[in-house]
């Protein structure tokens, strides 16, 4: 009776070990659900060009990269993702579930059209997997990128303060 018991002790706490890991994910906004904008990313003479996902909506920028490789593995270094503010503003990031480095690019918007917004970067930083730390600083966007991702020949770990984005 007793090893009964302990075993059904044991599948009792694996469960709830499981469900805990993957509680996060209950709620996640399907990624094809957010707008997709392209992006040129101009460093001297040399342009590239890439696709993003733009975090429009409050739900959407609070979920960010957190899930992205549990729910879209094909997005896991290929691709970044945009959180647009009305004004500039004192945001923080952080990486509770979010399990890949990336590198979060403050921004800070320099002209826009109907068409196209141009930034110029405010601050960079470089966020690592499952950390709680918040990063913080001003702008009226944040670009989150994969740190691994090579955007069109460009590796990420070459984007500078002289960087400038216009995205469409």
């Amino acid at each position: 009776m007793d090893r009964i018991v302990y075993i059904l002790l044991i599948i009792f706490l694996v469960l709830i070990v499981f469900w805990l890991n993957n509680f996060h994910n209950i709620n996640t906004i399907p990624l094809n659900s957010f707008e997709i904008k392209n992006m040129e990313i101009f460093i001297g003479n040399n342009t590239y060009n890439t696709t993003i996902y733009v975090a429009a909506t409050p739900k959407e920028q609070e979920q960010g990269y957190m899930n992205v490789s549990i729910s879209n593995y094909s997005c896991k270094y290929k691709c970044g993702m945009l959180f647009p503010f009305t004004n500039m503003s004192y945001v923080c990031f952080w990486m509770k579930n979010t399990e890949f480095p990336i590198k979060q690019i403050w921004l800070k918007q320099i002209n826009k059209t109907k068409n196209y917004t141009i930034y110029s970067i405010v601050k960079i930083a470089n966020a690592l997997p499952y950390n709680t730390t918040p990063i913080c600083a001003y702008g009226s966007a944040v670009l989150e990128i994969p740190s691994q991702y090579n955007i069109n020949g460009l590796n990420v770990s070459k984007i500078s303060n002289k960087t400038i984005f216009k995205i469409n």
